[in-house]
């Protein structure tokens, strides 16, 4: 298994994983990729009840496949 990390939401990867602090609270790189992606990210988010709780997972697949991973409340990470 390969496993890259990239700092653009704009890769080649079979899966972009960014995170999400309790209260679905996105990470600047989530944030980034929700723009990039016109609001799809914060769409699903509320579609599928997802509150960013410590090992909470939300996989979308689409274009490109993304797992948003929750982290708990945020500095407690």
């Amino acid at each position: 298994m390969k496993i890259s990390f990239s700092a653009s939401p704009e890769n080649k990867a079979d899966a972009i994983v960014v995170g999400a602090y309790k209260g679905a609270v996105l990470t600047q790189e989530a944030e980034e990729l929700d723009k990039a992606n016109g609001g799809q990210l914060r769409q699903a988010i509320e579609r599928n009840y997802f509150k960013g709780e410590e090992g909470q997972i939300l996989s979308l697949n689409g274009a490109q496949r993304i797992v948003l991973i929750g982290l708990g409340a945020k500095g407690e990470t």
